[in-house]
């Protein structure tokens, strides 16, 4: 799997298999580095309940496994998450909103999903949670000190999406 994803050391493909036969979904961390958050998403939603993969950047990894799993468990129960909707409760006290993630993205940043589906023909959303004033990363005022945490995935270009910096950590080209 390390051929698969720089970020990615000592994942457990069996264990992948298994959490997706026995609970539905598995939740895969990328731990960060100093100079890049890291992020966690599911793999399995689609492949069990047609749901898109959800993907959490930047905050502590037990939160983003968390999250995964509330919405994995809301979509087992038949709830769909929409682009652009905000659901409160994904995180205690504040909205969420979910976005689609652009192709462009699932090499560098959904390696084993892409395993798991052979390719890359399956959808994502990306879970995009607000700072302390309930603002997003694309809004005047949203605290500047917590941008590099939240790439905006939706755009498929490095330096809209906000990618350029976390791209050159993990030693990939940005080609902005």
């Amino acid at each position: 799997m390390k051929e698969h994803d720089p970020k990615c050391e000592g994942i457990d493909e069996q264990k992948i298999l298994d959490d997706v036969a026995q609970y539905g979904w598995h939740v895969l961390k990328i731990f960060g580095l100093p100079e890049s958050p890291g992020w966690a998403y599911s793999i399995g939603l689609y492949h069990n309940f047609r749901h898109p993969e959800i993907v959490v950047f930047g905050l502590n990894h037990a939160l983003m496994h968390s999250m995964i799993n509330l919405v994995g468990d809301e979509v087992r129960s038949g709830k769909r998450f929409e682009d652009g909707k905000q659901y409160p409760d994904v995180i205690e006290a504040y909205s969420c909103i979910f976005k689609p993630v652009h192709i462009v993205w699932y090499y560098p940043f959904l390696a084993s999903a892409n395993w798991f589906y052979k390719g890359m023909d399956y959808p994502a959303m990306q879970c995009i949670w607000p700072d302390k004033q309930s603002l997003y990363p694309w809004e005047t005022g949203f605290n500047p000190d917590w941008q590099w945490a939240q790439p905006l995935l939706f755009h498929d270009n490095p330096a809209s999406a906000r990618t350029t910096d976390l791209l050159r950590s993990m030693d990939l080209d940005p080609g902005d």
